[in-house]
C-alpha cells in the first residue's frame, strides 16, 4: 500500500517536471533562454491594465543587430550564436524591476520598460543600453563589435494593445534601419504611412516587373574636344499604367531594400545591350550596377550570359558602381570586379569624391573611368574649394591613364571651366535630356541627336 503511493507521489511529480519543462520550453527562446516571442506578447497584453489603473506608460523598444550576418560570414554560425547569446545576458543584466526582455527572431530583441513616467527615464535607459552593447564581444579569441538600432513605441499613446505597440516599435525599428542603421527612432504616426507607401509601391513594382512597364531611356556622353558622342549612360524609366511616369528616386530605394533590384538591374543591362547593338560601333553604353546584384548571385556569370544572347561586344559595355559597394567585403567585391574585367568589360567608379576612401579604391582596383559628380560640377563655378577638386580628379585622371567623366553639366560657363581644365567626356542636360534609344549617325563619327519621341520599350 505504501509502495503503491509512494509510486502514485512520484509519478505525479515527473508529470509536473515534464508540465514544468514543456511550458518553458513553449515561451522561452532556447538558444538565449529569453522569453520568445509569444510570451513577449502575452506579459505586455497582461501588464497593460495595470498601466492604465496606475496612469503610468509602458516603452517598448524593438532592437536589431546592424549587419549581423557578417559576424556569420566572417566566422561560423556558431559565433554568431554565442555573440547573441551574450547580448541577451548584457540586456538583461540591465534591466529594472518589472521591466523584461525577450528574443523575437533572428537578432531580433525587445524590451518593455513597465511604470515609465516621463521621456527622460527612457532616454536614460536607452543611453545605458548602448553602453552596454558598445564593448567588443570576444568569442574564441576573435572580438566583434556591433551597433544597434531601436525603434521606440509608448503605451498607451501609440496604441493600447500588445499588437499595436509592437507594430508602431517595429515601424520605428525600420526606419531607424533605414537610415543607415546605428540609431534611435521613437514612432511617430507619418511612420505608418510612410511604410504603406512604400508597401505599396514594393507591391506594384512586383507587377510592373511582371509587365514590363519600364523602359530605358539614355543620356548621352561627349567627347568635351571634339564634340562627338561616345557613349551613353542607360536611366530606368517606369511608366505606370494608372500614374503615370514615377521618378526613379520614389522607387529605386525601395527597389534597393526589397532586393527587387537584381531582377530589375538584370532587365535593364539585357534591354541596355540590346539596343546597343544597333548603334555604331564606337558608342559604347554605361549601364549602373547595385551593391545587391554583388551580394545575390554570380554578376559575372550574369554579365557575360547577356554579353552572348545579345552579341554586344565586351569592350562596349561600361558598368558604373559606386563607392558604396566597396565599403564592405571589399576582398570578395574586388575579385568580383575583376572577374567582370577578365570578360573584357570596362568598370567606372560613379560618383567620385562624395565618400571617403575613394582614393584607396583607385590604387587597389584599376578603374577605367571615374565619373565626377554633378554636385562638384554643379558649384564650381562660384566655389573654389570645388573648382580645386574638379580639377585635381581631372589631373589625377590624367596621371593615372583613367578616362574622367563630368557629370550634371548644365551651363556652357561649366563647359567652359571643364575645357580648359582638361576633362576629356562630358554629360548633361546641356547636351541634352535622356531619350529613346535609337540614335542616328551623321557619316562623319558624330552623332546628331537623339530622337524626340519616347521609347515604348
Amino acid at each position: 500500500m505504501r509502495t503503491d503511493l509512494l509510486c502514485r507521489l512520484r509519478g505525479s511529480q515527473e508529470r509536473e517536471i515534464a508540465e514544468a519543462r514543456m511550458r518553458y520550453l513553449r515561451d522561452h527562446d532556447p538558444l538565449t533562454g529569453l522569453p520568445n516571442r509569444q510570451a513577449f506578447s502575452d506579459s505586455l497584453a497582461d501588464a497593460l491594465p495595470t498601466m492604465n489603473r496606475n496612469r503610468k506608460h509602458i516603452a517598448v523598444l524593438c532592437l536589431d543587430v546592424d549587419k549581423f550576418k557578417d559576424i556569420n560570414d566572417a566566422s561560423d554560425i556558431a559565433t554568431g550564436d554565442a555573440v547573441l547569446r551574450e547580448m541577451g545576458a548584457r540586456i538583461r543584466s540591465i534591466l529594472r524591476s518589472g521591466d523584461f526582455v525577450a528574443r523575437r527572431s533572428g537578432d531580433e530583441f525587445a524590451i518593455a520598460l513597465v511604470d515609465i513616467n516621463n521621456l527622460a527615464e527612457v532616454m536614460a535607459f536607452t543611453n545605458r543600453l548602448m553602453d552596454t552593447l558598445r564593448p567588443s564581444f570576444r568569442v574564441a579569441d576573435k572580438e566583434f563589435l556591433c551597433t544597434t538600432s531601436v525603434g521606440i513605441a509608448f503605451a498607451p499613446s501609440d496604441g493600447d494593445t500588445a499588437a499595436a505597440i509592437l507594430r508602431h516599435a517595429d515601424i520605428a525599428l525600420a526606419r531607424a534601419k533605414s537610415d543607415g542603421g546605428q540609431r534611435v527612432c521613437f514612432f511617430e504616426p507619418s511612420m505608418e504611412k510612410a511604410l504603406q507607401r512604400r508597401r505599396m509601391i514594393e507591391h506594384e513594382l512586383r507587377r510592373a516587373l511582371a509587365r514590363e512597364e519600364f523602359e530605358v531611356a539614355y543620356q548621352s556622353q561627349y567627347d568635351l574636344a571634339t564634340g562627338a558622342r561616345v557613349g551613353v549612360e542607360a536611366l530606368v524609366r517606369w511608366h505606370h499604367p494608372v500614374h503615370g511616369k514615377i521618378a526613379p528616386a520614389h522607387f529605386i530605394s525601395v527597389a534597393e531594400e526589397t532586393g527587387l533590384i537584381v531582377p530589375l538591374g538584370e532587365w535593364v543591362l539585357r534591354r541596355a545591350c540590346s539596343d546597343a547593338v544597333a548603334w555604331p560601333e564606337h558608342i559604347s553604353v554605361a549601364v549602373n550596377l547595385s551593391p545587391a546584384q554583388f551580394q545575390h548571385g554570380d554578376i559575372a556569370g550574369t554579365i557575360a550570359t547577356v554579353l552572348a544572347e545579345t552579341g554586344l561586344p565586351a569592350q562596349r559595355l561600361e558598368l558604373e558602381i559606386t563607392e558604396s559597394l566597396l565599403l564592405s567585403d571589399t576582398e570578395e567585391v574586388l575579385g568580383k570586379l575583376n572577374r567582370l574585367r577578365q570578360h573584357g568589360v570596362r568598370i567606372a567608379m560613379d560618383d567620385f569624391g562624395t565618400g571617403y576612401s575613394s582614393l584607396s579604391y583607385l590604387a587597389r582596383f584599376p578603374f577605367d573611368k571615374i565619373k565626377i559628380d554633378r554636385q562638384f560640377v554643379r558649384n564650381m563655378t562660384r566655389d573654389s574649394a570645388m573648382r580645386a577638386i574638379v580639377k585635381t580628379i581631372i589631373a589625377l585622371g590624367q596621371s593615372l591613364g583613367v578616362s574622367v567623366t563630368a557629370e550634371g553639366v548644365e551651363t556652357q560657363e561649366q563647359a567652359a571651366m571643364l575645357r580648359e581644365f582638361g576633362c576629356p567626356q562630358v554629360q548633361g542636360f546641356l547636351y541634352g535630356h535622356p531619350g529613346s534609344p535609337e540614335l542616328e549617325g551623321d557619316g562623319s563619327g558624330k552623332v546628331r541627336s537623339i530622337k524626340s519621341r519616347t521609347s515604348a520599350a
